[in-house]
């Protein structure tokens, strides 16, 4: 049976003087709404009439008190006010709504919530807008520990939704693996903004954002196609995330992060892809992409399920950029040899182990 909720309005409460009904006091005060508290009497009620922005506090209040911080009205209340802020100018009050309602939501709904995942889309949206995208000038300075503090809540949502997704006994349904997918897009999302900001971190910060990327890349995400990081920083797709532009991929930033800090650099997706293989899959590939992986150690000769290597989708529609690359020099004598040992079929099953995967990627 669906749980009903009555409101009692305040003349409501005072109809009789000498036994009025009194609203149960909040526990404590909200930062995110400014410090209101719950009006108690009609002579504040009245003090309030004045003005609008007060009244709408006590909405809010007076909705989070009666449903409760698990409905799902209470957090869309607190994110479409935050949003007319925004649309005001007033982005540290709506980023303090937003964040309230963020952390309401990761506390009282389950993992990988579609409510979760919206409001962590829209700080990235909102971020992006503060910092300006493409010729958009930028709109304000956006703290680092503002976008920091929603990385970390977004990697911990992804934890979160780990569990449920290693969770055997539950049999985690298709929609559980693409809002899973869509934490780890929308991840990479915030990561490429904080890159934008690296020229202003200061050391401590930079230390922060690095400690706590090396741990994301530690858990080892993957989306629904079996694309790691790696993948989606040098994958265009990865770029569209929601309904309004973030960032563009692929992104060089986050990919030379990434292999700083020591992302694994060939592994490979359902289809046997390396990100060297996507990056030159890109309807317009790019040689500083391309060339940022093989530095940092990505094998240019590996092949994937097509049997083909990274440079064969070059060699058939963009030439140029094989000159550009100059993937012999990225070629070593013993992938020479594992490639004429696989051409020729020269039986290898019988050399050490290591050797023998090393050739089977050729």
């Amino acid at each position: 049976m669906q749980k009903t909720y009555k409101a009692i309005c305040l003349p409501c409460r005072f109809s009789d003087p000498t036994n009025p009904l009194q609203k149960p006091r909040a526990p404590s005060k909200v930062s995110a709404y400014e410090g209101a508290t719950e009006v108690q009497t009609m002579e504040e009620l009245e003090e309030l009439l004045s003005d609008p922005d007060d009244m709408k506090m006590q909405a809010l209040l007076v909705r989070e008190r009666i449903l409760g911080p698990a409905h799902p009205d209470t957090s869309y209340y607190i994110r479409y006010r935050g949003a007319v802020y925004a649309d005001m100018g007033d982005f540290d009050r709506c980023i303090a709504l937003w964040m309230y309602a963020l952390d309401m939501q990761m506390s009282k709904l389950d993992p990988l919530s579609p409510m979760t995942q919206s409001s962590l889309l829209s700080f990235a949206e909102l971020f992006s807008f503060m910092m300006g995208t493409g010729r958009t000038r930028s709109i304000c300075l956006v703290q680092f520990s503002d976008i920091y503090s929603i990385f970390s809540k977004a990697i911990t949502e992804l934890e979160r939704g780990r569990v449920v997704l290693m969770d055997t006994e539950t049999r985690p349904s298709e929609r559980d693996f693409q809002n899973y997918s869509k934490i780890v897009t929308i991840i990479m999302h915030l990561m490429s903004l904080i890159c934008r900001l690296s020229s202003k971190l200061a050391e401590d910060e930079e230390f922060q954002f690095k400690k706590l990327v090396y741990k994301l890349i530690k858990l080892e995400p993957r989306n629904a196609s079996g694309q790691t990081l790696l993948h989606l920083a040098a994958n265009q797709e990865t770029t569209s995330v929601g309904k309004y532009p973030v960032c563009d991929f692929p992104c060089i930033n986050c990919i030379e992060l990434l292999t700083e800090l020591d992302a694994a650099i060939d592994c490979v997706d359902l289809n046997g892809n390396t990100a060297l293989h996507v990056a030159s899959m890109q309807k317009v590939p790019n040689a500083d992409i391309m060339l940022s992986l093989l530095k940092a150690g990505a094998h240019i000769d590996t092949v994937n399920g097509e049997d083909k290597e990274a440079m064969d989708y070059l060699v058939t529609r963009k030439k140029a950029l094989v000159s550009a690359i100059m993937p012999q020099n990225f070629t070593s004598l013993q992938c020479l040899a594992a490639k004429a040992v696989r051409k020729y079929k020269i039986r290898y099953r019988s050399l050490p182990r290591d050797l023998q995967l090393f050739t089977d990627k050729h």
